[in-house]
Formats: structure tokens, C-alpha cells, sequence
């Protein structure tokens, strides 16, 4: 994998489990992950701080720009509620980095589909964004795991009802924590249950050549190149 940035790029994620998704889809496509350096460096935001990941990714991206000289960074970020407004916070802190390093850039008004890839003159780098789960619909890292289950999975089906059901039932997570909780219950009925995001990935619960990871793992690509 020749790339002037190879062992020089830096993936910047919210939380823990973004990390170990992002790593083992990595691993899964023949990235070195293992050793360092590794192909791609991967850090998480919230280091433990779950609860804050969104939040502190967004304030580190401008410095992170800043300081991207001769590298390739960029940012995986969950669209939540919308993917437009998520781009709109991101854009506007690129731009800003962008401006105060003797630049003057306008960013596309919405994210690429197939994730953002910037050379950065002023810089001699590359920044690079993905908003989960596909850069469009609204969302969150579970939305994008969703969709590397098998489209022909029945449990998938069962634990969406059964999560709609237990509100009725009373159950107390929101509406907007609803793909976590089908993601955890369909997981929980696996051979082995309740086991990781990372792990179910090695352990092909998860496709790794779905359309949605092919297109992200593509785009780890173009960022690398």
C-alpha cells in the first residue's frame, strides 16, 4: 500500500467503540493494525467519556487541522439527528483552521457521499470526513453496523420488534437510543452473546464487505492515497 501518507494518517473518532469497529474493519481489509505504526492511527475523543465523545470531537478538530502539516487526519463523526447540521459544524471548523493558516476555502454545502477528501496547500495535507452512518441519513455508529447484517437476517427483524415492544413495555431509553438497543439485543442472540463491536466483526457477525463498509473502507483509501 504505497501512499505518501501511510503511517503518517490519523483517525480522529468519538468513543471507544468507534475505534474498534473502525480498526477491525480496518484489520478485515488488510490494513496493518496490529503493530505499530500501524496503518492508520486511530484516537478516540472521549477516552472514557462516552457521554462527550460528539462534543469533544467537534473542539479538537480545529487545532487538529492546524497542526495536520505533512500528515493525513480526519474525523468520523455521528450525523445524530442530521447529517446536514453535523456537516455545518464540521465545515465551519475546517474552514476556520484553514483561514487562520493563510488560506481561504469554501467547503461543498453538504458532505460528499462518499466522505470528504481535502488537500490542504497551506499545509501539504489531507483532512478527511466521514458522518455516520453514510454521510446522509441521520444516525449513529449502531445505524452503521446495522446495515452490515446480512439483508436477509430474521433476528434483525425480531430485535427491532422486541425494542419497540419493551418501550410499550417499559423500558426507559429514548427514541433516540433505539438502534443502540437493537444492535445489543440482535448481538445478544448471537453464538456469542453480548460480545463487543469489534469482536462481533472478527467474529463475521458483522458483513466487512457490505456496500456501507466497502464504501467507508474506500474512502480510508482515498484518504491514505
Amino acid at each position: 500500500m504505497a501512499s505518501q501518507y501511510l503511517r503518517k494518517t490519523r483517525l480522529h473518532v468519538e468513543g471507544r467503540d468507534d475505534l474498534y469497529v473502525i480498526a477491525n474493519l480496518l484489520r478485515a481489509s488488510g490494513f496493518q493494525m496490529d503493530q505499530k505504526p500501524r496503518d492508520v492511527q486511530i484516537d478516540e475523543a472521549a477516552k472514557g467519556d462516552e457521554g462527550h465523545g460528539r462534543d469533544k470531537l467537534l473542539a479538537l478538530i480545529k487545532t487538529a487541522v492546524k497542526a495536520s502539516t505533512g500528515n493525513a487526519i480526519a474525523f468520523v463523526v455521528d450525523a445524530d439527528k442530521s447529517a446536514s447540521s453535523t456537516w455545518d459544524a464540521v465545515r465551519y471548523r475546517i474552514e476556520a483552521a484553514i483561514k487562520e493558516t493563510g488560506g481561504n476555502r469554501n467547503l461543498p454545502n453538504t458532505c460528499p457521499v462518499d466522505g470528504l477528501i481535502l488537500d490542504i496547500a497551506e499545509l501539504k495535507s489531507r483532512v478527511g470526513v466521514w458522518i455516520m452512518p453514510d454521510n446522509t441519513n441521520p444516525g449513529v455508529l449502531e445505524d452503521f453496523l446495522k446495515t452490515l447484517v446480512a439483508s436477509d437476517d430474521k433476528l434483525i427483524l425480531h430485535a427491532e420488534s422486541a425494542t419497540s415492544q419493551a418501550l410499550s413495555l417499559g423500558a426507559t431509553f429514548t427514541d433516540e437510543a433505539a438502534p443502540k438497543a437493537i444492535i445489543h439485543v440482535w448481538l445478544a442472540w448471537q453464538q456469542n452473546p453480548g460480545c463487543p463491536f469489534g469482536t462481533a466483526i472478527r467474529s463475521r457477525y458483522f458483513d466487512s464487505n457490505a456496500p456501507t463498509a466497502r464504501m467507508f473502507v474506500d474512502w480510508v483509501h482515498k484518504l491514505l492515497a
